[in-house]
């Protein structure tokens, strides 16, 4: 799953949790950019990790990918910013939309040993990932409707919060023009 289908599908997750609690769904912006980082977390740190720091990985989902480290994050938000506690989840949340069960190693490193599940090649550039991963959101159909409903979401969260892409077309045409 990628940007769209995280944000989305972590955002819907958290409108109808807060349906049934109520004060739960991010109702600003702080608390949804909150929900945003945190559903992708897992994919900033390893990526980078992966593709120009560490020499030798296998995959590019690394140790964000892990149980561990959800468990690390979620600990650390609960004690150093309590206030962040109900959108932490997403961190977690994360390797679920991946589907970390069917990468075991990963998923549990280092409890079933030091070596990571193979995945995406890190050897690859930044430019060839993000080709390679818009090819396969628009040739696979599992994808696709993830990617597109998250987008949905995220574009139904700031159409409710006021934010629409009609008023930033607006605040672009306002801006004044260099005079050559």
């Amino acid at each position: 799953m990628f940007i769209f289908g995280h944000a989305g599908l972590t955002l819907m997750g958290y409108q109808i949790l807060g349906r049934k609690n109520s004060g739960l769904y991010p109702a600003r912006l702080p608390q949804l950019g909150a929900v945003l980082f945190f559903s992708l977390l897992p994919d900033l740190l390893d990526k980078p990790l992966t593709m120009w720091l560490v020499q030798g990985a296998v995959s590019t989902r690394w140790l964000g990918h892990t149980l561990a480290f959800s468990i690390l994050v979620c600990l650390a938000v609960y004690l150093l910013i309590p206030s962040w506690k109900k959108y932490v989840w997403s961190c977690p949340g994360h390797l679920l939309l991946d589907g970390m069960w069917r990468s075991p190693h990963t998923l549990f490193f280092p409890v079933l040993g030091w070596e990571m599940d193979p995945g995406s090649n890190p050897e690859t550039s930044f430019w060839e990932l993000i080709a390679s991963s818009i090819h396969r959101v628009m040739s696979e159909p599992e994808l696709i409707l993830p990617e597109l409903l998250g987008l949905l979401v995220l574009s139904w969260a700031l159409g409710r919060m006021g934010i629409t892409f009609r008023d930033r077309a607006r605040v672009v045409q306002d801006l004044p023009r260099a005079q050559p």
